[in-house]
Order: C-alpha cells, then sequence, then structure tokens
C-alpha cells in the first residue's frame, strides 16, 4: 500500500483509497484484517493502485471537496478513483446512508469488480485522438 498522494498518479491504472481512523475503533482494524485474509481481494488488487489514507493523511476536504467523503465522513470507506483523481461511482450497493462502507470480503472483491468495469469505460480511460 501507500500513503495518500498529494496529487493523483499518472498511470492507467484506478486508484483504491481507504480512508481510516486509528482512533474510531473496531470498524478499521477489522477491515484491514479483511484484506490480509482473502484471497479474492489479493488477486483482485494487482489491479489497482491501493491508498491506505489513515489520520492525519486523510485528503484536505478543503483542497478535495467531497471526493473523500461524499456522503459524510466514517471509517473506513473505499472510495475508488480514476488515475486522473476522479471518482468513480462504485458503492456497496446498499440502501443506506454508508454506501463506500463494507464489512465483507466478497463485498469488497464485487466492489473491485464492478470498479475495473466502471473504469474500462470511463471517460477518463479513453484515448482522445486527433484528426
Amino acid at each position: 500500500h501507500r500513503r495518500c498522494p498529494d496529487e493523483p498518479i499518472q498511470e492507467n491504472i484506478s486508484h483504491m483509497v481507504i480512508p481510516t481512523g486509528t482512533k474510531v475503533g473496531r470498524g478499521c482494524k477489522a477491515v484491514k484484517h479483511l484484506f490480509a485474509e482473502s484471497k479474492e481481494i489479493e488477486t483482485r488488487a494487482k489491479q489497482f493502485i491501493m491508498v491506505l489514507a489513515g489520520d492525519e493523511m486523510e485528503p484536505d476536504p478543503e483542497r478535495w471537496g467531497n471526493k473523500f467523503a461524499p456522503d459524510g465522513v466514517y471509517y473506513p470507506r473505499i472510495i475508488f478513483l480514476t488515475h486522473k483523481g476522479n471518482r468513480m461511482n462504485v458503492t456497496n450497493n446498499k440502501e443506506d446512508q454508508y454506501k463506500f462502507w463494507y464489512d465483507e470480503p466478497d463485498g469488497i472483491a464485487a466492489a473491485m469488480d464492478r470498479a475495473v468495469e466502471v473504469f474500462k469505460a470511463h471517460e477518463d480511460n479513453r484515448e482522445k485522438t486527433e484528426l
């Protein structure tokens, strides 16, 4: 994993950003274990630049707006970005207010699969050709 970059990395690969907090309890610790123990997540992780943004590394809302907290600040949450730093519309598909919170490895793996598909079709991933 990497620390949260100040600017998006210009590689043609999507980013998986995981804002966490060490002082907020079991949720953040549990999600780390989900990543460590899941072969499904490990296999899919090769398709992403993984960014762990903990505590002081949380992206500044004054600079980034709500890109990293589209439905509020809670921990942990998982946000998928294009290589140009634009948030992709990938959520947990649940009808609650915490759409970027995942509590099961299967849910994270499914979101990673959706992110790969969304990224392929995203305008940031299309090559512009000159006429």
